[in-house]
């Protein structure tokens, strides 16, 4: 079970264990007798003290569930570890691409050092251009 499932499942059991307590004050306020004045007061204080939990506990149950979507949607830890073996396998393969430039950078460097070389022999020489054309 996903972590967001498991959050999801314990608040609903917290709201069912709480409707349960409700149900049950609820009856027993009703059956019995008509309280005394001092009584009723407290009954009323410890009924208005019953609908404020309930209250709350319905909105921990809604954030508990809001949370459990959040939790789902992130990544594991099996799919962390595949994005960083990607990036490590990526790294491998630009390490290499910038060795195989490194050679054609050096192998340009030696024709264009050539070519100048022979242009300037040319020129010295009174040959005219090869490249130029008629």
């Amino acid at each position: 079970m996903s972590p967001g499932a498991a959050l999801a499942a314990d608040g609903a059991a917290l709201a069912l264990a709480a409707g349960v307590l409700t149900l049950v004050l609820v009856a027993g306020l009703r059956m019995a007798r008509a309280p005394s004045q001092p009584a009723a007061a407290s009954l009323d204080a410890l009924h208005r003290r019953l609908v404020s939990a309930e209250e709350k506990l319905e909105t921990m149950a809604r954030d508990l569930g809001a949370l459990g979507a959040v939790v789902h949607t992130l990544p594991t830890r099996e799919s962390i570890h595949q994005i960083g073996l990607s990036l490590a396998e990526s790294r491998g393969k630009i390490e290499g691409l910038q060795d195989t430039l490194r050679g054609q950078t050096r192998q340009l460097d030696l024709i264009v050092e050539f070519l100048m070389k022979s242009a300037a022999e040319a020129v010295v020489a009174g040959r005219p251009d090869p490249g130029a054309r008629p």
